[in-house]
């Protein structure tokens, strides 16, 4: 493994500084943290150029804990494992804790997470990390880590379950996801030509495909529609499990939506509320804006159904009100109603509220209100700073396909990228470097 580590370092090296020196500034262990709950590229090129150097704990932490932080995880055992490869650091080294790894012990959530962590490393080649694995396989704790195995090693792998799963292959519906995951390693036509081949004369592989065939069962029959006036008494009378309003708003006629508009323009019950203005902002065609805006003016509490419900409707009035908001100090609903109605010249006033708001409990809020800008005016410096900040890797994935898009994504922003959380993101950015080293390399 130290071989392939020494050849990837070098790839890294060469692509990820092209046209560009390597930073000198060292990474302070905050500053690295932060980067790594948000899955940013910079903890990992941090870690390559020598500019944060990892401690055993912190390797132990990163390969054995699986984090509550982040909005979005995204491939954590992935990033992890690129940490760590970063500093050099062997599966055959005393710093890297392989005793701890291969016992599951501890919440599920970190077992789960050293499972990931030992199908990353199998995949990259590493024997005792595919070892583990089939190790780890048991057919009576939900056939843990068998799509694993079956991801691993193709039919090999389904067959070796099958073998090893005698008297468990009750349910069809672990199956029906075993077939899934060959499908996608040997393609469509190859697992096909794989069971006509073996079905003829393997009794346990018979009874395998038939335990498939009628999965997924029949939907249940969708419940029947009802009005408004039918829904209200339904939420109400359920204390649990209430009727989904958005489930209830695809199929409602324009009159229920109208006279759930004028009922939530009027309502008092804040929970109800709530429950209306995530549907309703899909549905702002027969709002009254006025209304709403009186109500959203008067609303005391931090959570503004009524912001929230207009926080897609683009109508100047709402423009005027976002900016009034602002002024009164209520950045985060000021900011929700200006980015949605924006218009040349407030793009410096609406990245100064977001930046204001960056140590907000609802950062990611923010982000995804800078994300409803126009495109025809949205500007490089608030997508920058969407790819500097988000604590999302979908969203820092759309700031920087915007960028690419308008061709203003910088080398250093797309070298990072190289190494984000998110596989997406890691892609788009390889292809616009590659496309920009062709150019850079023409006569």
């Amino acid at each position: 493994m130290t071989t392939t580590i020494s050849v990837r370092l070098s790839k890294l090296n060469n692509k990820l500084h092209w046209n560009a020196a390597p930073s000198v500034e060292l990474m302070t262990k905050a500053e690295f943290w932060k980067a790594v709950a948000r899955g940013q590229g910079r903890a990992i090129v941090a870690v390559t150029e020598g500019r944060y150097l990892l401690s055993p704990r912190e390797i132990q932490r990163l390969l054995l804990r699986s984090p509550l932080d982040g909005e979005q995880e995204a491939e954590r055992w992935w990033y992890a494992v690129e940490l760590v490869l970063a500093a050099n650091i062997s599966d055959q080294d005393a710093e890297f804790p392989w005793g701890q790894i291969v016992r599951l012990k501890g919440p599920s959530r970190h077992r789960k997470h050293r499972i990931e962590i030992c199908f990353e490393l199998a995949n990259r080649g590493v024997a005792r990390a595919k070892d583990a694995i089939y190790a780890y396989f048991s057919p009576e704790d939900d056939f843990r880590c068998a799509q694993e195995i079956i991801r691993l090693d193709g039919t090999a792998g389904l067959e070796w379950v099958i073998a090893h799963s005698h008297g468990y292959l009750l349910s069809p519906h672990f199956f029906a996801f075993w077939m899934f995951d060959l499908e996608n390693v040997i393609g469509k036509d190859e697992l096909k030509a794989w069971v006509t081949r073996e079905i003829l004369h393997r009794a346990d592989l018979q009874e395998f495909i038939r335990s498939t065939e009628n999965w997924p069962p029949p939907k249940p029959p969708r419940e029947p529609q009802i009005s408004f006036d039918e829904f209200v008494h339904k939420w109400k009378r359920s204390k649990k499990n209430k009727p989904s309003f958005l489930s209830w708003t695809s199929y409602a006629s324009k009159e229920d939506l109208a006279q759930t508009w004028r009922n939530f323009e009027v309502a008092e019950d804040f929970e109800w509320l709530r429950c209306l203005s995530l549907g309703l902002r899909h549905h702002s065609e027969l709002a009254d804006l006025e209304r709403l805006i009186d109500r959203a003016r008067a609303w005391e509490r931090d959570y503004n159904p009524f912001i929230n419900a207009m926080s897609n409707i683009r109508d100047r009035r709402l423009r005027i009100f976002g900016l009034e908001l602002i002024e009164r100090g209520r950045l985060l609903h000021g900011m929700k109603l200006l980015a949605s109605n924006l218009e040349v010249g407030d793009e410096s006033l609406l990245l100064e509220t977001a930046i204001s708001l960056i140590d907000s409990t609802d950062l990611h809020g923010v982000i995804l209100s800078l994300l409803k800008v126009r495109k025809e005016i949205q500007t490089v410096e608030i997508l920058d700073w969407i790819v500097d900040q988000s604590p999302c890797s979908l969203c820092r994935n759309s700031a920087v396909r915007d960028l690419i898009e308008i061709g203003k994504a910088s080398d250093s922003i797309l070298q990072e990228c190289l190494f984000d959380i998110d596989s997406d993101t890691r892609a788009i950015a390889s292809t616009a470097l590659d496309g920009a080293q062709r150019l850079a390399e023409q006569p």
